[in-house]
């Protein structure tokens, strides 16, 4: 059973924050963590953030290995999961995330840390001084821009070379 879009509007809604940050470290092998500094808070409802600092936190995310393992295993009702292509996260230079504070046997962790909700994370090309995946956007969400999505197509950045005439 899929979760309905719905569920992932309210999500959004209801996050306590949303920023977007400078991608500074990548999920791998052994560490499913990405983050980096903050550059823009959209929403932060207890104040417990600031512009500049440096934020870490999990996300879903897959290469071509996960997905093929995925494959193989039985589908779980309610535990419908989004995951960020690693394509797309070298391509990226940006998050914009939905995120809560981290919680740890029913209470809040108190080591603290932020985790996503409801895999709302979205790889971004440049920070914008609007939300990409605003809350009020119907459905799922969006999870990749177009510019990203390109990048990543193309094979990943152009050589040095040529940077600096685009």
């Amino acid at each position: 059973m899929a979760i309905a879009p719905e569920y992932f509007q309210e999500a959004r809604a209801t996050a306590p924050i949303h920023l977007q940050l400078r991608l500074e470290k990548r999920p791998d092998n052994r560490d499913s963590s990405a983050g980096g500094k903050i550059v823009r808070i959209f929403r932060d409802d207890a104040h417990l953030l600031r512009r500049g600092e440096r934020l870490f936190f999990r996300i879903s995310w897959s290469d071509g290995a996960r997905r093929d393992a995925a494959r193989d295993q039985t589908p779980m009702p309610g535990r419908q999961r989004f995951a960020l292509d690693i394509a797309w996260l070298e391509a990226a230079r940006f998050l914009e995330a939905y995120l809560a504070p981290a919680w740890r046997d029913g209470r809040k962790d108190p080591r603290g840390g932020f985790e996503v909700v409801r895999d709302q994370v979205t790889a971004l090309r440049r920070a914008t001084t609007e939300p990409v995946n605003p809350a009020d956007r119907e459905g799922y969400g969006v999870f990749v821009t177009d510019e990203v999505l390109r990048r990543a197509d193309a094979g990943g950045s152009p050589p040095r070379w040529r940077s600096r005439w685009w």
